[in-house]
């Protein structure tokens, strides 16, 4: 069975000058508006296995591997919408784990339209999300429903390996041998 698409999920950390810097009008924001700044969505777009491919497609350079496309293409897709920072997908490949690439941050993990997810990075990886991760780069609903293919388990670590699955090779390509929703 191939992989059906890949959906992104992509999670960004502000500065505080960043955040600061984008809430300068008034009504003027609390301290805890400003610190908090761990900003989520789900890209708008679907992908096929091959996410080195798909990441080299946004102008930011040739990705190096699977991982690298991801965040490509999660980067690429904050910068269509104007959304500023940089930005890692939560993905997991055969030896690299989503919680070993991501900030662990004590701040909320928020969805672009300020609706929170989790209240830090131990309440975003025990199981159980205070909302669901439903909002696109574009502050908008994605029109499709699928599974996000990530090889992660809930709390950010590898998935246990099973000999006839290769993630796509590592998100490289779209073979036969399919990932893990998640």
């Amino acid at each position: 069975i191939a992989l059906p698409v890949i959906v992104l999920v992509a999670q960004q950390q502000q500065t505080i000058r960043q955040r600061a810097s984008e809430l300068v009008s008034p009504p003027y924001p609390s301290i805890s508006q400003i610190v908090s700044g761990n900003r989520v969505f789900v890209t708008s777009n679907n992908y096929t296995g091959d996410l080195k491919s798909a990441g080299s497609k946004y102008g930011l350079g040739t990705a190096t591997d699977g991982l690298d496309g991801a965040d490509k293409i999660c980067q690429g897709a904050a910068n269509s919408a104007s959304l500023g920072g940089t930005w890692k997908a939560w993905i997991s490949d055969t030896s690299t784990s989503a919680a070993s690439r991501l900030t662990h941050s004590n701040s909320p993990y928020e969805l672009l339209n300020g609706v929170v997810i989790a209240n830090n990075w131990s309440d975003l990886t025990d199981g159980t999300l205070q909302n669901p991760i439903n909002i696109t780069e574009y502050n908008t609903t994605p029109n499709y429903m699928s599974c996000v293919w990530t090889n992660t388990k809930i709390d950010g670590s590898l998935l246990a390996p099973v000999s006839n699955i290769t993630i796509c090779n590592n998100y490289t390509s779209s073979d036969t041998n399919y990932s893990y929703c998640g």
